[in-house]
């Protein structure tokens, strides 16, 4: 008998055990799945996204590839980062004065009806009637961008091409800490020779392109310092080229695109790719 009370007592002792294990297992999966569902219904930040057109004399939009392939690159840009309310698209145009060449601000102004305490119908309901607002506002900011696309530059401000003045309103964009997106509609060929009587002497790469990827990194680098008082935050970067996979290295020169890579890499984005 004291062996068989000695067992029970063990045998007691281990489901309280147990019980106390399997509660706890499964309070935890219950908040754990109750926090990813939290997470998945946790509306999605704003997206700030950048568009730098270029309309300087060196592109050519209306080319049959260049009008393609910057058609696609729009398209994705609505598809992907117009998704809920707050998202915001600004265009600015490169050319000779790109500090002042704001040309388009949009900003999405659907908004989704508040049904925490709503029946799943209504969800349902509201839901729709979001997306079919936001479809409509996708329509608009798609229409709006390819005007926009299209507008050429016809005054002298084409002759000159100042790309790095987009750097400080990349920063700016980013300074009430949304998320950025940034998109380089250009042949990113920086183009700033000095005026006569200016020897204030700026890159142009049009004349003098980097002539190795060292010197790349070693320009890059040095302009890199010129916005050190410059909050960059860490942006994405995407670099839309206008050439042709058959481009020759003259007209497709990748010193010019090595420069770059190292200048934002320098500068902190977050990730710098060509489309």
């Amino acid at each position: 008998m004291k062996n068989f009370a000695s067992q029970s007592g063990v045998w007691k002792r281990f489901w309280k055990a147990t019980g106390v294990v399997v509660i706890t297992l499964c309070i935890s999966l219950f908040v754990g799945c109750s926090t990813e569902k939290d997470k998945t219904a946790r509306p999605d930040e704003p997206i700030h996204t950048l568009i730098f057109m270029d309309k300087s004399l060196s592109l050519h939009p209306n080319q049959a590839y260049v009008s393609e392939k910057y058609d696609q690159v729009l398209d994705d840009i609505v598809a992907n980062n117009i998704r809920t309310t707050g998202d915001r698209i600004t265009v600015y145009y490169i050319h000779e004065n790109t500090a002042k060449a704001r040309a388009l601000s949009l900003t999405v102004r659907s908004e989704m009806d508040d049904v925490s305490n709503a029946s799943p119908t209504d969800v349902e309901a509201a839901e729709v009637a979001f997306d079919l607002s936001l479809q409509r506002e996708k329509t608009r900011f798609r229409q709006q961008l390819q005007s926009k696309l299209a507008q050429i530059n016809k005054g002298l401000s084409n002759q000159r091409t100042d790309i790095l003045a987009s750097i400080p309103l990349i920063a700016d964009a980013g300074a009430d800490g949304q998320a950025v997106k940034v998109y380089y509609l250009s042949d990113m060929v920086e183009s700033m020779p000095a005026r006569t009587g200016n020897a204030d002497q700026q890159r142009d790469f049009h004349k003098t392109p980097p002539a190795t990827e060292d010197q790349a990194d070693e320009w890059a680098k040095a302009d890199a310092k010129q916005f050190g008082d410059v909050s960059f935050g860490s942006p994405e970067i995407h670099i839309a080229l206008p050439f042709e996979p058959t481009a020759s290295r003259k007209v497709n020169n990748p010193t010019i695109a090595r420069y770059w890579q190292t200048l934002f890499d320098t500068l902190g984005a977050g990730n710098v790719e060509e489309l």
